[in-house]
């Protein structure tokens, strides 16, 4: 199976398991999940990662966790991914994963955009 074909399955995954009907954490995940492929394109993977965790602490965290399972299936380890970033990983791997992160980020966003509630008029994206 294809790399991307794996991002793609852990991707809905991960989204499908966000969906609560409308809520305010769908919201925050969605925004989440629109932003962050730029992030990583403007600001790099290690910026990026250290913003999600730090900005809500608790959707942050989450996202973190999210983008970690989709590039590497394991679960609930975000912090593994932040270590790897800012410290664990060569220039040519953090090269590497700075463009996974950002293919897996891309494939959260589109199931996002299909599977999640769009904010209503008033509300911030």
């Amino acid at each position: 199976m294809s790399r991307q074909r794996i991002y793609a399955l852990r991707a809905y995954d991960m989204v499908i398991s966000q969906k609560n009907g409308g809520g305010p954490d769908e919201l925050k995940f969605r925004t989440l999940c629109m932003k962050t492929p730029s992030l990583i394109q403007q600001s790099g993977l290690a910026q990026t990662v250290v913003f999600l965790r730090s900005r809500d602490k608790e959707m942050g965290k989450i996202f973190v966790d999210c983008l970690e399972y989709v590039l590497n299936g394991h679960r609930d380890q975000g912090e593994r991914l932040q270590r790897r970033v800012i410290g664990e990983s060569s220039l040519g791997e953090y090269l590497i994963l700075t463009r996974q992160a950002a293919e897996a980020a891309a494939w959260l966003r589109r199931f996002a955009q299909t599977e999640l509630e769009k904010p209503k008029p008033g509300d911030s994206e």
